[in-house]
């Protein structure tokens, strides 16, 4: 059974059901060009479809999956092998951790279990023919690697997982699939439109291909529904700690019962010009389902960058605020419901904008909760 641990559910977060293998939501994934899950397992994609950070946030467990740990680290890394930046603003860690990585963990597990291994040289033969396929020489694969801080090691070792996962399906249940002549004949009897082109031998080897992926699909989908269901899986995602913003204990600021966010920038910062659209794109989402009031206000120009007018000064009041949680009136300053402060950028030095919005979420559902 899958658990929600220690959850207080935000507003995002209860439109899902509290088992998740009953609540997978129904979404298009779009596999990065150098993912490297279950090759195998393309065809079920419809199937997961509709069931189912770094040291200084101490490596944070996110999920237990039959008493294995997956860290906050091995969650981004296998994030960004396997989803398109251009898409990872509608697909979400929190969904690819149960709908991909967990299931892909316990039938890695079945796999130990039945003493499946990878040798070397398969894995060095399937990045090679990765390498092949999608036309990148291994110097241009490993310099897009390190654009989101992944080595060429872990590479092989998701290689090797897969490897271990597909020989342990074919053995145990794609091998086991089998198409009757019976079977065939009866679709050939039965079907109208045939390529002239063809023989009767080769439709009828189309149909039977056809029928056992079919099958095999559909063993599949039943085999891994089975694992999920007899998994104790923990998910700890919804109690994420907050490593950058400072608690000031003050009572929450609020207008008309919604929490007030706060980004103060000018034009002329490049820090501030660094994070501008992606806090502008995460804010404006929670303003859009009406759950906050937010204010990104360019001092030098006196806009609230967030509006479509163009405000012509920052109310005092608005000053007065950022004065108080930053003496020292520099910028970027953050002031998420007067709860939460940050000065400057945390993610800035590794360009980690996906590690910035992250925290920007858990504040703002830290104030919705």
């Amino acid at each position: 059974m899958i658990y929600l641990k220690n959850s207080k559910k935000s507003p995002r977060a209860s439109k899902r059901p509290k088992k998740v293998k009953e609540g997978y939501e129904d979404k298009l994934f779009v596999w990065f060009t150098v993912s490297i899950f279950l090759l195998v397992l393309i065809a079920l994609a419809i199937f997961f479809i509709n069931k189912i950070e770094r040291k200084n946030l101490q490596d944070e467990i996110v999920a237990d999956v039959n008493g294995e740990k997956i860290t906050s680290t091995e969650l981004d890394k296998w994030y960004k092998m396997s989803v398109v930046p251009e898409y990872r603003n509608i697909v979400k860690k929190e969904d690819f951790l149960a709908e991909s990585l967990i299931p892909q963990k316990i039938l890695l597990q079945e796999a130990e279990k039945n003493k499946i291994k990878a040798s070397k040289d398969e894995i060095d033969n399937d990045l090679g023919q990765f390498l092949i396929d999608s036309g990148l020489s291994l110097d241009d694969f490993e310099k897009k690697l390190k654009e989101d801080a992944i080595n060429l090691e872990y590479i092989k070792e998701a290689f090797k997982q897969r490897i271990m996962i597909n020989k342990f399906l074919n053995q145990s249940i794609l091998s086991k699939v089998n198409v009757s002549d019976f079977e065939v004949n009866e679709i050939y009897e039965n079907t109208t439109s045939l390529d002239p082109s063809l023989s009767s031998g080769e439709i009828k080897q189309v149909i039977k291909d056809q029928l056992t992926t079919r099958k095999q699909n559909k063993a599949l989908k039943e085999y891994i529904e089975q694992l999920i269901g007899n998994a104790d899986i923990e998910l700890f995602i919804d109690n994420k700690k907050i490593a950058s913003f400072s608690e000031t204990k003050d009572e929450i600021c609020r207008r008309g019962g919604k929490p007030i966010i706060r980004l103060y920038t000018t034009s002329s910062c490049e820090p501030c010009r660094w994070i501008s659209s992606r806090f502008d794109n995460v804010i404006n989402e929670y303003v859009d389902d009406d759950k906050i009031t937010a204010y990104h206000w360019d001092i030098d120009t006196g806009d609230n960058v967030l509006t479509k007018e163009i405000e012509k000064g920052v109310p005092r009041q608005e000053i007065e605020i950022f004065k108080k949680y930053n003496h020292g009136a520099t910028v970027p300053t953050y002031v998420f419901g007067c709860r939460y402060v940050r000065v400057g950028n945390f993610y800035e030095q590794n360009n980690d904008l996906d590690s910035e919005e992250n925290e920007f979420r858990a504040v703002v559902e830290k104030l919705l909760s």
